[in-house]
């Protein structure tokens, strides 16, 4: 099982899958070289191994040409992969092994180009690989992920995974496109470009869901059960973008509660420690 992911140095269109086979291949390699076994393409006096099957003539599309993306292709042009990219300033690489070099307006071309457009046509992430299956949509690969094995996101009854379906679906409806709006303007777009009048906007329109969601916690503890699970794991992923947009919560004590519960959670402590350290 693999889930491809966007990683937080650079955007780049490959399965995660695609690099990890790098990486354990050129460990495999270390380890031969160290009993004294060479094995390579390069090697002498032997015949030549067959190429890499799952990398060679592949295509890696990179989003962002800077040091990073140049390491990148590096690696992946010595495994016989073509390499596209883009650059918002052209000039400053060089193109020298790159099937495509282009700029902005190039966007479109290499998205078609690149082998990661096979498992989603959408050309986004996260995209879940599980056997035969290919499951993109991340309301749909956690839904999938609780119900496949046990643990204690499994909905454990019908009635459970329909609460879960339902509140998933209502948070990414009602509550998430004003969620990240809201985010854009308080925090992520450049100060020149926020506008106060949009998250004021937001934050009245949003009264009216967190209203719905404070009313079930007056009733229950989670959103689904007797227990957490992947609803309430669903629904605080969206609305978390609240807190980081500095959402005000003050007339909402119950989302205030569940949400501060659901962040104190020892799994989520990790999730934000690894981002930290990307």
């Amino acid at each position: 099982m693999r889930l491809a992911s966007r990683s937080a140095a650079s955007s780049r269109f490959a399965s995660r899958s695609t690099l990890r086979r790098v990486s354990q291949f050129t460990s495999a390699l270390t380890s031969s070289l160290r009993r004294g076994a060479w094995e390579s393409q390069w090697g002498v006096g032997g015949s030549p191994p067959p190429p890499w099957p799952e990398l060679a003539g592949q295509t890696l599309g990179i989003l962002g040409y800077g040091r990073i993306g140049q390491a990148l292709a590096r690696r992946a042009l010595a495994f016989d992969m073509a390499v596209c990219a883009i650059r918002r300033d052209v000039t400053r690489s060089a193109a020298a092994g790159l099937s495509l070099l282009g700029g902005p307006d190039a966007l479109d071309e290499v998205l078609r180009r690149a082998d990661y457009l096979a498992i989603n046509p959408n050309a986004k992430v996260p995209t879940l690989v599980d056997g035969d299956l290919v499951l993109w949509e991340s309301m749909a690969i956690n839904l999938y992920l609780a119900q496949k094995y046990e643990g204690p996101m499994h909905c454990a009854s019908p009635e459970v995974l329909g609460l879960a379906a339902q509140w998933s679906f209502w948070a990414m409806l009602e509550m998430e496109s004003l969620l990240l709006d809201l985010l854009q303007h308080r925090a992520m777009l450049p100060e020149f470009a926020r506008d106060a009048s949009y998250a004021e906007r937001d934050e009245l329109l949003l009264k009216k869901p967190l209203g719905v969601l404070n009313d079930a916690f007056a009733r229950r503890d989670y959103l689904a059960g007797n227990s957490f699970t992947v609803a309430d794991l669903n629904v605080a992923g969206i609305l978390v973008w609240g807190k980081m947009g500095r959402l005000n919560l003050s007339d909402h004590a119950a989302v205030t509660r569940w949400l501060g519960a659901c962040l104190a959670r020892p799994a989520y402590g990790r999730v934000r420690d690894r981002a930290r350290h990307r």
